[in-house]
């Protein structure tokens, strides 16, 4: 069985490669190294992109595991099409770069974040939707999932600001 994930950031390594960090279904967050994927020849390129749902081959290597083949699941189409859908993702990218653990499986934060951005990718749809509220529901649904009071402020567990929420602010206004 192929692993399936999210993937929530890239990082260049290299002239051609990139360290792909991605929320895992099975294995939670994890770095993996995706080689050659900068080359304009590179078929994996497409699949791995940010927010995609991909599944996916691995071998290990020295240093991270390497990506020998990926599939893009489900690309969010309507979320890369919306400005404002695409910010609002990003918070929710940035919440799970910044409060989880790596290699911690959890099934509730796996559902969250697939549930999280099918349901932005369905909003996105609607020029009327107003993100303001979607985005504080989507803050408070994410720290109860993490176990914490609803209230609870993001910066507060992070012990720093999000400055993805300044940017999202500037977006959706």
């Amino acid at each position: 069985m192929r692993p399936t994930a999210i993937i929530l950031k890239k990082i260049p390594k290299g002239e051609y490669d990139d360290l792909i960090i991605c929320y895992t279904k099975h294995e939670g967050k994890q770095t993996y190294q995706a080689k050659g994927v900068k080359r304009h020849t590179s078929l994996q390129a497409n699949h791995l992109d940010i927010l995609n749902l991909i599944d996916f081959s691995l071998v290990r290597g020295n240093g991270h595991p390497i990506i020998t083949s990926a599939n893009c699941l489900d690309s969010f189409g309507g979320i890369k099409s919306s400005l404002k859908s695409l910010a609002a993702s990003f918070v929710v990218v940035d919440y799970f770069d910044k409060f989880i653990f790596a290699a911690q499986r959890d099934d509730k934060l796996w559902d969250f974040l697939n549930e999280t951005l099918q349901e932005y990718n369905r909003l996105s749809g609607d020029n009327n939707t107003d993100w303001n509220p979607v985005i504080q529901k989507t803050k408070h649904d994410f720290i109860r999932t993490l176990g914490y009071h609803g209230d609870t402020l993001a910066s507060h567990l992070s012990g720093a600001p999000l400055e993805s929420l300044r940017f999202v602010q500037k977006v959706i206004q």
